[in-house]
């Protein structure tokens, strides 16, 4: 009798297929279904099933997919993350997976209230990522584990760190697909609650990071607190004591600004207790002005998120960015070492007006 096939033989195929290639032709910062349906045409008849199950989350006969791709999904039935509608099947809970940096990624396409999470943000730090070859490297906040996949390939050995028990759960289903489990442990618990006395080289963190006034409840994903910070700073608190000599903290995060400068920059300071030093990139500031499709987008998220009236998120966010004395939501990296307490700032938010995550100016120049 031969044996059940494993979940990297599902990743394999999908490598075989191409479909990575596909996907890659669009803007990584922007993993958007809507750009993917809208050109589902241009992909070879062969890669259509491939783009409508594992990308758009469409039912499929599986008389569409070849025979590895049905063999290389009997492990995620079994984990319950297929589902049958009429004759078809489908990814269940509106999953898809996504090449991301060469990794295959189990989790939500960007949306509102995603739980399990993967967006522009992720992607960004991502690009930003080098932990130490050879070295450990600890994942806080770690969701589905596209940053632990990530290090993975570089790192010796990784810890990913996730709170609610099915996003861990889909973490280890995807450092299986991509033939990574013995590289990744996945723990759950509260950020460094579950490694408490170890150490590692590199410590990634993509943390919730929406700014939620008070009074209007918690989101069950994304609360960064009042000033969109508060995850970041519990993240600095304990990076010392996490931190091998010589090691490094990467993260990113969005705090409130007032279209200048970032309004909780002393708090990051503060937070590392004078044992760290941290070199902060302002990436951008996106005005949070009530006429603009920035303030709408936030708040009609957070609004249906929370299921509250869009008058009262939008009355909520107003009396709090007055108190404070905010404009504008400011989207940062920063980057920490063992050190004597120092900031160093890195001020790109004029290169980058109109954006919010990237690298490199949406306009590219060149010398003639």
């Amino acid at each position: 009798m031969s044996a059940a096939p494993d979940l990297g033989e599902l990743g394999d195929a999908l490598t075989w297929s191409g479909l990575g290639e596909y996907a890659g032709c669009f803007d990584p910062l922007e993993p958007r279904q809507a750009v993917w349906r809208a050109n589902l045409n241009a992909a070879p008849t062969r890669l259509r099933p491939l783009v409508e199950f594992f990308l758009l989350n469409q039912a499929v006969s599986t008389d569409r997919l070849s025979e590895p791709i049905r063999a290389g999904l009997i492990p995620l039935a079994e984990a319950g993350l297929i589902e049958t509608r009429g004759h078809d099947l489908a990814l269940a809970e509106g999953l898809v997976i996504l090449p991301v940096f060469g990794r295959w990624v189990i989790c939500h396409p960007p949306r509102i209230d995603p739980r399990f999470y993967l967006g522009d943000d992720t992607v960004a730090l991502l690009a930003r990522l080098t932990p130490l070859a050879g070295g450990s490297c600890l994942d806080l906040c770690a969701g589905p584990g596209a940053l632990a996949l990530h290090a993975a390939g570089v790192a010796r050995r990784v810890t990913a760190v996730e709170k609610d028990p099915s996003s861990a759960c889909l973490a280890r289903l995807n450092a299986s697909l991509n033939r990574l489990s013995a590289r990744i442990e996945v723990l759950e618990g509260d950020l460094y609650d579950p490694v408490a006395g170890r150490r590692f080289d590199t410590v990634v963190a993509n943390p919730p990071l929406l700014p939620l006034p008070d009074g209007l409840g918690s989101l069950p994903l994304g609360d960064g607190g009042a000033d969109g910070l508060a995850f970041t700073r519990a993240i600095l608190e304990g990076l010392a004591d996490a931190l091998t000599p010589g090691g490094v903290g990467l993260m990113i995060g969005a705090g409130l600004g007032d279209g200048r400068a970032l309004l909780g920059l002393e708090s990051l300071a503060r937070a590392g207790g004078g044992r760290l030093d941290l070199t902060v990139s302002l990436l951008s500031h996106r005005a949070l002005d009530e006429a603009g499709a920035f303030w709408a987008a936030l708040t009609h998220t957070v609004g249906l998120a929370l299921g509250k009236p869009p008058a009262l998120v939008q009355e909520a966010y107003r009396r709090h960015l007055t108190k404070v004395g905010a404009s504008s939501l400011c989207h940062l990296f920063v980057h920490a070492r063992l050190g004597r307490g120092l900031v160093d700032v890195i001020d790109l938010a004029s290169a980058h007006a109109g954006e919010t995550w990237r690298w490199r100016s949406a306009e590219v120049r060149g010398d003639g």
